[in-house]
């Protein structure tokens, strides 16, 4: 979910449209033997990093997830209520490698793609 859809405050549902999409990529990864082998990863433009936790509780080996949006500020970590130790929230592009790095939902959102 874009950090600017989602409410600052309170229980939301997820659309079922998101819930789908997320066990869709996360059995896709699964079935190719991604998720089993994959240490470190980068979800770009991951929003309120939902994708990036369920992804996170399937991957038995994954160390470290970087989400990257550029929305992200010194509060976003508590108030989307991250409590994977593993997951970083990131304002700037990263600049390292990763064995993993997705970019669902992106495209639309760059105007000169």
């Amino acid at each position: 979910m874009d950090l600017r859809e989602r409410p600052r405050t309170g229980q939301f549902r997820r659309h079922p449209w998101e819930l789908a999409r997320t066990r869709f990529f996360v059995g896709v990864l699964e079935d190719a033997g991604v998720l089993a082998e994959t240490e470190t990863a980068l979800d770009a433009g991951s929003g309120d990093a939902f994708f990036a936790e369920c992804m996170a509780s399937e991957a038995p080996s994954l160390r470290r997830m970087v989400c990257w949006d550029q929305d992200y500020d010194d509060e976003s970590r508590s108030r989307l209520g991250i409590g994977d130790h593993r997951i970083e929230l990131v304002r700037e592009a990263p600049n390292e490698r990763f064995d993993l790095i997705l970019a669902l939902d992106v495209l639309e959102h760059i105007e000169d793609d």
